[in-house]
């Protein structure tokens, strides 16, 4: 069986819990504290480039951004 997503009406839905989804994202705001934590084992420089797909409304790019110097950060995200 395969599975086929509509970008256009998930991007839609997104849009319109847009301005209370950091509030909302109980899960994701945890996973992504626990995630940056877990990186605290890489060295800085594996911080050159990163590469965020899904990145949502930044929670995860804020809090990686807080605790690392990363030179260059690519974003991807249905919603722009």
């Amino acid at each position: 069986m395969v599975l086929t997503l509509n970008k256009q009406k998930i991007a839609q839905c997104f849009r319109r819990s847009m301005e209370s989804y950091d509030e909302a994202a109980i899960v994701q705001n945890a996973l992504a504290g626990r995630l940056v934590r877990a990186l605290e084992e890489l060295p800085d420089t594996a911080f050159r480039r990163v590469l965020e797909i899904g990145c949502c409304t930044g929670v995860l790019t804020e809090m990686l951004c807080r605790e690392r110097q990363v030179r260059t950060l690519f974003l991807n995200d249905l919603v722009p």
